[in-house]
């Protein structure tokens, strides 16, 4: 029904660029991903200035978990929008999602390092600190992460994890018990 509306506004006005977006939105939504990516391709060449147009792209990738792809849209968005928190969240995701931890540590640091750094951006730099081994590295920053969110379980929870592994039971005791009763 939907489609059948975006189509006949497609033949009056078969020009939009807008119109050509949705289309190719609503094919991603309906599951018709060869057909949305040949549109989001050829927006790409003919309007490259749409708003969201890479991010778009990059989700339906990443809806199919071709995360390669999706981490390519979602780079390319941040090139040219490096303010874009949401891309930049899905960049992370990718890194994750393709073990490219030093890759993930390195596009995080400077976002970790600003005055009030998104909480995702400190989860995930923990996550990649950790892997790459720097455990001490990875409690810094989600220490700094429990001033700002003090009332994140998940944040103590990891915590606890941390100083566990790194041979403090007194601390990971104390984080333990913080997570337990954030849980109730």
């Amino acid at each position: 029904q939907s489609m059948r509306r975006v189509e006949m506004c497609d033949n009056k006005y078969p020009d939009s660029p807008y119109l050509a977006q949705l289309k190719a939105e609503m094919l991603a939504d309906q599951g018709h991903e060869t057909e949305a990516v040949a549109c989001y391709e050829t927006l790409m060449q003919t309007h490259p200035e749409l708003p969201d147009l890479l991010y778009d792209f990059g989700m339906l990738f990443r809806k199919e978990r071709e995360w390669g792809k999706a981490l390519d849209a979602f780079q390319k968005q941040l090139a040219t929008h490096p303010d874009d928190e949401r891309s930049a969240a899905r960049d992370s995701e990718a890194l994750i999602q393709l073990g490219r931890w030093k890759e993930l540590s390195d596009f995080l640091s400077p976002r970790v390092n600003e005055a009030n750094p998104p909480l995702w951006a400190m989860l995930d730099f923990a996550d990649a600190s950790q892997i790459l081994d720097k455990p001490k590295r990875a409690i810094t920053v989600l220490a700094t992460a429990e001033q700002s969110y003090p009332s994140d379980k998940v944040i103590h929870y990891r915590l606890a994890r941390l100083y566990r592994l790194t041979g403090n039971p007194a601390e990971a005791e104390k984080e333990l018990s913080l997570f337990r009763a954030l849980s109730k």
